[in-house]
């Protein structure tokens, strides 16, 4: 960042004492002269870095910079993924309290389970319930939580 700050500095300067010394020369040949002048010097100005850069370099930066955004994306995909998973975990427990309510269920405590597939697709996969019910009421229960979430009576465990 120094150098793009000293390069706007330096090109500012030069441009700002080329512009001075313009207003205070008199008409004529002289005036024609400090223009071409302050024009040159303006054109160093903005070259000078160009030609003291190790173009060499440009190439660690740039795979600097890929390295950085790999870092960074894998940190998003990360958090993303953990967040997915709380997401569904809380939506289909919050489902599961809402129909075991319904059947009459209470106190009912949920602990789900979840799996990525080969095609990174986040699903529930098993389930723990511990609730007072009766077998009536795990046996509807069960069957909502196979038919509508798709986890079968194998990976539902009741205490």
């Amino acid at each position: 960042m120094n150098i793009l700050k000293d390069w706007i500095i330096g090109v500012t300067y030069v441009s700002l004492i080329a512009g001075i010394l313009i207003a205070v020369t008199p008409k004529g040949r002289i005036k024609h002269i400090v223009r071409i002048a302050g024009g040159m010097l303006l054109m160093i100005a903005f070259i000078k870095p160009l030609m003291t850069m190790r173009f060499g370099s440009f190439s660690s930066v740039f795979r600097a910079f890929k390295n950085d955004a790999q870092v960074y994306k894998e940190q998003f995909d990360s958090k993303n993924k953990t967040a997915l998973h709380e997401l569904i975990e809380k939506k289909t427990a919050a489902y599961i309290l809402d129909k075991a309510g319904e059947l009459g269920i209470a106190q009912c405590k949920i602990s789900i389970a979840l799996q990525t597939d080969n095609n990174d697709s986040i699903y529930p996969s098993e389930i723990w319930i511990s609730a007072e019910a009766s077998n009536n009421q795990r046996s509807a229960l069960s069957e909502i939580i196979e038919s509508e979430i798709g986890i079968d009576r194998e990976s539902q465990h009741w205490s």
